[in-house]
């Protein structure tokens, strides 16, 4: 059950196991998602907004619901909504972004990304939106932060939705994708989106951040093999 899972989540993620790894979650972090019920399966590098980051997921045996209330006890958070969901948290070392939705084709199991940059990295980030990335149709939103990986051809997209809802904000993104070329494909569920073009791939989810109400739209896309 754990290969058919993880060649899944590996249509959801846009960074490949053969990504070179130079930076390590920080121990508490780590401990955090391994002591939640999560089995580490992806870690790679990235550059968040231009500086050092690191990217790490973690599959659970529960669904997105029960883990994303479970870690907002931990991290003494507000409890998230829904069944896709992000939470920011700081532990004054470095900042951690959790994107927490259901695995696709079984129930009950769940994914945790986790994108983390320490405080010196996040100074070195400036300020204000990060620029559209330029292989992403633009949406109606404001990017919050990009992380890329050369290495894997990957790049991942948070940005704050204009629309009134999450349903909507994720309509509007399919949309507008479909417009720049792209097709749905599968497996999708209510909670994400799996759109292709030639060789890339991409996944759409929405969350809302259970502190602001913010309603975020998500993209993770990764283009094919290198040749």
């Amino acid at each position: 059950m754990l290969a058919r899972l993880v060649k899944v989540i590996g249509l959801l993620l846009p960074l490949l196991l053969t990504a070179e790894i130079f930076m390590r979650l920080p121990r508490t972090s780590e401990l955090l998602l391994r002591e939640t019920g999560g089995a580490q399966i992806y870690q790679s590098a990235v550059l968040i907004n231009g500086q050092q980051g690191q990217l790490s997921t973690f599959v659970f045996y529960e669904t997105a619901d029960v883990i994303g209330t479970r870690l907002a006890q931990k991290l003494k958070l507000p409890r998230p909504t829904g069944n896709a969901c992000v939470m920011l948290k700081s532990n004054g070392q470095a900042l951690a972004r959790y994107f927490i939705l259901n695995a696709p084709d079984f129930e009950n199991c769940s994914i945790v990304t986790v994108l983390e940059q320490n405080t010196a990295a996040l100074r070195n980030t400036g300020r204000g939106a990060p620029p559209w990335p330029d292989n992403i149709p633009v949406l109606d939103a404001t990017a919050t932060f990009t992380a890329v990986c050369e290495e894997t051809r990957s790049t991942f997209l948070s940005a704050l939705s204009h629309a009134a809802t999450p349903s909507a904000a994720l309509a509007q993104a399919v949309e507008t994708m479909r417009s720049a070329g792209w097709q749905q494909s599968v497996p999708s569920t209510p909670d994400f989106k799996i759109m292709t073009q030639k060789r890339k791939q991409c996944v759409i989810f929405t969350g809302v951040n259970p502190e602001s109400q913010n309603i975020t739209i998500n993209i993770l896309q990764r283009e094919g093999a290198k040749q």
